[in-house]
């Protein structure tokens, strides 16, 4: 009997999941988090200072050790990720919560700096799998300057920008216009963050997983520009299949015009978003006149003036 009763102990003991000790350390402000949501994984990547060890586009993984906690990030880009804390609850903030600011730019009398020849700008390009999208981010010299109808264009954007932190564009014209080349041009002014290879009409592919990797500032915006968007509005009026495992967020017009409000609403602060078209809107307003709106689209602009010698 005597030895009996540490074997039923030590028995009853392996029965109790190590997790069961957060039970008690939340008494002293120690708390277990378990991350999955893709968002939060980003914005954790982004702030850890050291890890276990990094991806190429300098991600990291693995473990590392901060101000008040601990944490395993367990998965590769090619897997789905997930994060083990060990925290305090401000530690467990300062990781993962959205940093706001509410002022607008006027207010802080905050002015885009000129341009100059060591002005750089980081470009976000798409990789990954369908439900593993990321982005591996380069630098790029920002040597590139306005010419012609571009300038006027860019400035109107940036006008708007300014008053409330996020602004859509809808610009069109011919073919040599130079429309394609705003958003590059508009990131060269910021010295800010630019994409144009997001598609969240593709399965897996989300504004939110971008902006949670940039994480973009009021005075750094990042720069999003969906080239012949034309094209893709008739895709998304026709309706897009869903992928049997991978949500689309954005397959018809319910999920295209949610996104744009989304942005309205002020939900993807300091975002420019630009969509480039060959044709005008009368072609898309002939399919529905609330792709593009007045509330969903801030600015249109038509680019008459070829650059092609």
């Amino acid at each position: 009997m005597s030895l009996l009763a540490p074997l039923l102990v030590i028995n009853f003991i392996n029965y109790i999941p190590w997790t069961f000790i957060f039970l008690i350390t939340q008494i002293f402000g120690i708390r277990l988090y378990y991350i999955k949501k893709t968002e939060e994984c980003n914005r954790i990547q982004n702030r850890i200072k050291y890890s276990s060890h990094t991806t190429d586009g300098g991600k990291s993984y693995g473990y590392s050790i901060g101000y008040w906690y601990i944490l395993n990030i367990c998965g590769e880009r090619d897997d789905d990720i997930s994060i083990f804390i060990i925290a305090t609850e401000e530690s467990y903030k300062a990781l993962t919560e959205e940093v706001k600011d509410e002022m607008s730019l006027f207010e802080q009398g905050w002015k885009p700096p000129q341009h100059s020849e060591e002005t750089k700008i980081t470009v976000f390009e798409r990789t990954g799998q369908f439900g593993t999208v990321w982005f591996k981010e380069r630098t790029r010299d920002a040597k590139d300057i306005p010419m012609g109808q571009q300038k006027s264009v860019i400035d109107a954007i940036i006008a708007d920008y300014m008053k409330r932190r996020h602004t859509v564009a809808f610009i069109h014209g011919k073919p040599g216009t130079g429309k394609s080349m705003i958003g590059v041009l508009i990131a060269n002014r910021f010295s800010s963050s630019f994409c144009n290879t997001i598609k969240p009409w593709q399965p897996g592919d989300t504004l939110g997983c971008i902006v949670s990797q940039v994480e973009p500032t009021a005075q750094k915006p990042l720069i999003i520009v969906f080239d012949e968007i034309d094209l893709v509005i008739m895709k998304i009026h026709e309706g897009i299949d869903q992928h049997k495992n991978m949500p689309t967020i954005v397959s018809d017009k319910s999920g295209w015009n949610h996104m744009l409000d989304s942005i309205q609403r002020g939900m993807y602060s300091n975002v420019i978003l630009i969509m480039t078209s060959n044709r005008g809107p009368e072609f898309i307003n002939s399919l529905d006149t609330s792709y593009i709106r007045k509330g969903r689209v801030d600015i249109i602009e038509e680019m008459t003036e070829s650059l092609i010698d």
